[in-house]
């Protein structure tokens, strides 16, 4: 499950990159999650794209408030709501969320239990933001998280860091692509 990785996120000419800079190590951070999704498609392990969507319908008072006027990011049917550097191909599945957890008021959890899934491999952007926050929701509703690290990136390294120690500490396991790659090898 890859989360937010749109060209408003990590694209140099996307929303929030312009404010908030390119997440640390954007392009080697593409390269690892096509990788890693030719890897699963190889090993019929589903591929699933979780993308951010923002406008009017969605947007509540609150979350206006939080952009203190600036225009949403990935705004529906926008470039900016677009992958960024990875092609998804027609079995992959795609889940839109409006809010930082994949999970929270989303078709995800009915899709994952459906499926028989019990672990997920995860990662995206912004590492300390929506990939955390989806981990912690994963965790709390009895899914094994496996966050991997090259596959994710943040504008913070700090935070990026933090975030990784957290999550491996407290809601799953962070294992690297290397091993993630030699188990689907397997």
């Amino acid at each position: 499950m890859i989360v937010d990785l749109q060209n408003d996120f990590c694209h140099p000419e996307g929303d929030s990159v312009r404010r908030h800079g390119v997440p640390v190590g954007m392009e080697a951070t593409a390269h690892a999650v096509q990788c890693l999704v030719e890897a699963c498609r190889k090993a019929a392990v589903p591929v699933l794209w979780v993308v951010t969507e923002h406008g009017p319908w969605t947007d509540s008072l609150a979350w206006r408030s939080r952009s203190k006027g600036k225009a949403p990011n990935c705004h529906a049917g926008t470039w900016g709501a677009e992958l960024y550097a990875v092609t998804p191909a027609p079995e992959d599945r795609f889940v839109t969320k409006h809010r930082y957890s994949a999970f929270y008021q989303t078709s995800l959890e009915l899709i994952l239990r459906a499926q028989g899934v019990q672990t997920l491999l995860v990662g995206g952007v912004l590492t300390h933001v929506c990939v955390e926050t989806t981990v912690r929701d994963g965790y709390m509703r009895d899914f094994d998280m496996v966050t991997v690290p090259e596959l994710c990136a943040s504008t913070d390294p700090e935070a990026h860091a933090m975030s990784l120690r957290n999550m491996g500490r407290y809601f799953g396991r962070v294992r690297v692509l290397a091993d993630v790659l030699a188990d689907l090898e397997a």
